[in-house]
């Protein structure tokens, strides 16, 4: 282990947005930190991060997992100072009875951590940032919102002939997958020359396969650069979730110069301004999802240059500084004990 006394930690199950945000922070910082990653999906892994903070009670942290958060801070016995960077509160678990008790135990640990003297929260959204000061919270929460991937392509993309309707994600409840399937039933009966290309897995993966669609091709767990090879076909980027705080895949669209057609729900309206780089709705309506279709294609040049504006507008440069600044006052960063 480096003798750095900053700690950037990641216990990495997949590749999913925390992971992302872990490298952008690592790039952000560089040598302030040293950043420890394990590569494991088992329980055992947590004894490097134990042992680490037994052996080092008194450094400083910087986490963005609920879990690996808590286990720093009690086996320091409270004494690590920590930098908490949270994008959600219950984690956007499937729908079921054990989702549901991770969810419970999810809630149980944030309520534990924000109530700590020496962990100091950073939201990924305004949104988030006003659900955490409900609970009982030591320190004043700070609002950073994760930075866009920029591409270096920077090309407005094109619609498509059908049209092109693109969803990647996790393919579960909380994610609206069957307000996707909902859409493009609606979309079958009603002969609207759309396509849906749809990239993720999950539990509700299967739904497609059984309304044997021909306007959607279900592709299934895709590399990071495959799904970049679809989001640079271009088209209109469809995401009608349940709940979702801050998406990395929405982020990730624009950053590809893709418009978004989504709802307002929890940080969604922080990323995309509707009328510009994209449409929210207040609820789902499948005449409505065809209206902002609709709507898009025919300002779609307008649409797509305001999506990588956006985008070009809070990119890891950006990022990083504000990051810094946050750190140095919070005392992560500099001499501050």
């Amino acid at each position: 282990m480096s003798t750095c006394k900053v700690f950037l930690l990641r216990n990495n199950k997949q590749l999913d947005g925390g992971y992302k945000n872990f490298l952008n922070i690592r790039n952000s910082l560089g040598v302030k930190i040293s950043p420890v990653l394990v590569e494991s999906t088992s329980i055992s892994s947590y004894k490097v991060f134990i042992a680490l903070a037994i052996k080092n009670p008194t450094s400083k942290y910087i986490i963005n997992q609920a879990f690996l958060c808590l286990l720093v801070c009690l086996f320091s016995l409270g004494r690590a100072k920590i930098a908490y960077i949270i994008d959600s509160i219950d984690n956007n678990y499937p729908a079921s009875k054990l989702a549901w008790l991770k969810s419970c135990f999810i809630k149980w640990v944030n309520r534990f951590l924000f109530s700590r003297k020496r962990i100091f929260v950073i939201s990924e959204t305004k949104y988030l940032a006003n659900l955490v000061s409900s609970f009982k919270v030591r320190n004043e929460v700070a609002v950073l919102n994760t930075p866009f991937p920029m591409q270096d392509h920077g090309n407005v993309c094109s619609y498509g002939d059908p049209v092109r309707l693109l969803y990647v994600g996790r393919m579960s409840q909380e994610k609206g997958v069957e307000n996707l399937l909902d859409f493009a039933l609606y979309a079958k009966a009603k002969g609207l020359n759309y396509k849906f290309d749809l990239i993720g897995d999950g539990d509700l993966k299967d739904i497609f396969n059984i309304a044997a669609l021909d306007n959607v091709e279900l592709h299934g767990w895709k590399s990071a650069d495959e799904v970049a090879l679809e989001y640079q076909k271009g088209g209109i980027f469809l995401h009608l979730p349940i709940k979702d705080a801050y998406p990395t895949s929405i982020r990730e669209a624009m950053s590809y110069a893709m418009p978004v057609i989504s709802l307002k729900q929890q940080g969604i309206p922080e990323l995309v301004t509707s009328k510009v780089n994209g449409l929210l709705l207040d609820v789902y309506q499948p005449i409505f999802i065809e209206e902002a279709v609709s709507e898009i294609i025919r300002k779609y040049g307008e649409f797509s240059s305001s999506a990588l504006n956006a985008a070009a507008q809070n990119d890891v440069v950006a990022y990083g500084y504000n990051l810094n600044n946050i750190l140095t006052l919070s005392g992560i960063l500099g001499n501050k004990s």
